[in-house]
């Protein structure tokens, strides 16, 4: 995948500070060599239409009753020919993604904002500083109040890092209950991101007498409580205390120092039972996909929107290209002894890095006499497991899917909201900070739940990445993953020991 010359012009370097709690953004945009010279010192605002078509405006104002952006700039147009300054008007509908340097004024008009930040706020600044590729980013977080008080449950489309990878994802809400009928959760943005929510709702299936539902992909099932594993073994040694119960001691064994995408296998043995089996899967991904996708942010720089919107107008092909980076670090593939050998079950997929997600894998029927065997094949360092248990799997059922009933921001209801988060509307937008309160009535009888969220996001830029700007890195990226995840192992390792205290330290208290 390359990228003319032409399209690499415009560059934008932000500076953020915060003061207590005031947030103040300058930047500098530096212009492609046809276009108009523009003043550092004035805020400025970059729209990229739906059409392709790129508008800089100096001075400008947003409408919300018209739905309009109003403003003086530079109109740029696909292959990014300048035109004469001018007043132009901007229809909401016709706006794909905004760059700015005064957020403040973006924010709240429901676009998806993207910014280069050459500063992070005081909260930020040790941990970022010190490890740029370790800094806190999260798609949509979910919080519920349950025995532990308030507790990450769920995050959202965590591999959507484009409109053009727009996902449905579904997470167990392991441990979550309603109060006096309603299940109340929590939607945060606690990183330097725009999130795009198309469309929420609570999954609700009847739960057992003695177990739980489990969740293959689109399929639900009834079946009693895990039972552990009596083998787990890995070339680390043994990790049996580590996955045979929920209890956040989770199984991560060290990326490769030569490649980052080398496999490893962890074996597991059960006591066989009677009837139909499945393997429940808790867990998450470690911060290796996530140092990936900065640097390929890094190698962006000022240009990354550009890169997404010509990822966006590529169209699904080149949503495949992109796919095809994150298939080589790949999903933990299930696998089970059968009379043939070992045969490939299933797999478990959750790209997040925060919330452990619950899965299952439905084991074939007719295996051999005695203990059941699996394999788990996986890619060093990229995984996070918290439990392996075999489940004896009842009925399959169909879960009801809820809307919501009331969206609050800020302790007040806000319908336009609401409006979105069903789907009855735009995407509802979610800036760094944003906080909403989500109440869902929920069925009556013991229900386990599950989290179905669509949408995608964009990362915003962070400005340690810049001096690392290298379109040829990108382009090798998509030519030859293979290799830029070799190329990349040293400095992975580099950071791989304090990576996630560091990204903790740097996650935005909204």
């Amino acid at each position: 995948m390359t990228v003319p010359q032409r399209l690499l012009g415009p560059s934008l370097l932000c500076l953020l500070a915060v003061t207590g709690c005031v947030t103040l953004w300058r930047a500098q945009f530096a212009k492609p060599s046809d276009a108009v010279a523009l003043d550092a010192s004035a805020p400025f605002l970059k729209a990229h239409l739906e059409s392709g078509d790129l508008y800089v405006l100096t001075q400008w104002t947003i409408d919300p009753e018209a739905r309009v952006i109003r403003g003086e700039g530079i109109r740029y147009d696909l292959e990014r020919r300048a035109e004469p300054r001018a007043q132009h008007t901007l229809g909401f509908d016709e706006v794909a993604l905004v760059e700015t340097n005064a957020p403040h004024q973006v924010v709240k008009s429901q676009f998806v904002v993207m910014g280069v930040l050459t500063a992070v706020n005081v909260g930020l600044a040790a941990a970022c500083l010190s490890s740029p590729k370790s800094c806190f980013g999260s798609c949509p977080t979910f919080y519920a109040t349950t025995a532990g008080g308030e507790t990450i449950v769920a995050e959202g489309f965590s591999q959507a890092v484009a409109r053009s990878l727009e996902t449905t994802d579904v997470d167990a809400l392991a441990g979550v209950e309603p109060a006096q009928g309603v299940l109340h959760l929590t939607m945060k943005n606690e990183a330097l991101e725009s999130h795009a929510i198309r469309r929420l709702a609570v999954l609700a299936a009847p739960r057992p007498e003695h177990g739980r539902v489990y969740r293959d992909g689109a399929h639900y099932f009834q079946g009693e409580f895990p039972a552990a594993p009596t083998a787990c073994t890995s070339a680390a040694g043994d990790c049996l205390a580590a996955v045979s119960k929920a209890d956040a001691l989770e199984y991560h064994s060290a990326a490769d120092p030569a490649d980052l995408a080398t496999r490893e296998t962890v074996r597991l043995r059960f006591p066989r039972g009677e009837g139909p089996r499945g393997l429940l899967v808790r867990g998450r991904a470690s911060l290796l996909t996530t140092f990936v996708l900065y640097q390929a942010l890094a190698w962006m720089g000022t240009q990354a929107d550009e890169w997404l919107m010509a990822l966006d107008r590529g169209g699904p092909a080149a949503a495949q290209r992109l796919a095809e980076v994150g298939a080589l670090l790949g999903d933990v593939e299930v696998w089970v002894k059968t009379a043939r050998g070992f045969e490939r079950a299933g797999r478990f997929s959750e790209q997040g890095p925060i919330s452990r997600d619950e899965q299952l894998v439905r084991l074939p029927d007719g295996l051999p006499a005695g203990d059941v065997e699996l394999e788990l094949r996986l890619t060093k360092g990229h995984w996070k497991l918290d439990q392996l248990g075999l489940v004896a799997l009842g009925r399959e059922v169909v879960p009801v899917a809820l809307a919501p009933s009331q969206v609050r921001r800020g302790g007040v209801a806000d319908a336009e909201a609401l409006r979105r988060i069903r789907g009855e509307g735009p995407r509802l937008i979610s800036n760094t900070g944003d906080v909403w309160e989500l109440d869902f009535p929920v069925p009556g009888g013991p229900q386990d739940y599950f989290l179905e969220a669509r949408g995608y996001y964009h990362e915003w830029i962070r400005g340690q990445w810049l001096p690392e700007q290298d379109p040829d890195k990108v382009a090798r990226l998509f030519a030859d993953p293979g290799g830029t995840l070799r190329a990349l192992a040293p400095a992975f390792k580099q950071v791989e020991p304090e990576i996630d205290r560091l990204f903790e330290q740097s996650r935005i208290a909204p």
